[in-house]
């Protein structure tokens, strides 16, 4: 697949599974990104969808399904990412996910 500025000029709608880095990490992910950005992937049997709830996406959106599909991009994505996001990256790099929900859960009650 493309580096992360060519996926960021040219984002895709969709990407086949064979497509999609880290596959055996997707249930991981998956949960993360709805728990930020409601609905915004669509599973099907062949690929995975990127449905933003805005239009056009909002850069948040698209910088989540980014790393959806390329987990193996934050370095080069981390300038660019909102808060939110960039410490759900920087929590998944760090095998620290447990924290991420943690922290994501006490700040929503």
């Amino acid at each position: 697949m493309r580096n992360f500025q060519e996926i960021l000029d040219q984002t895709p709608s969709t990407v086949a599974w064979k497509d999609v880095v880290e596959l055996e990490h997707m249930d991981e992910r998956l949960p993360c990104i709805d728990c930020l950005f409601v609905n915004i992937l669509g599973i099907n049997e062949e690929n995975v969808e990127w449905c933003p709830n805005n239009n056009p996406p909002s850069v948040e959106e698209k910088l989540a399904w980014i790393w959806f599909i390329r987990p193996d991009l934050p370095v080069e994505t981390l300038p660019q990412v909102p808060t939110e996001l960039k410490k759900l990256i920087e929590m998944w790099w760090l095998g620290k996910m447990d924290t991420w929900w943690k922290d994501i859960t006490e700040c929503a009650n």
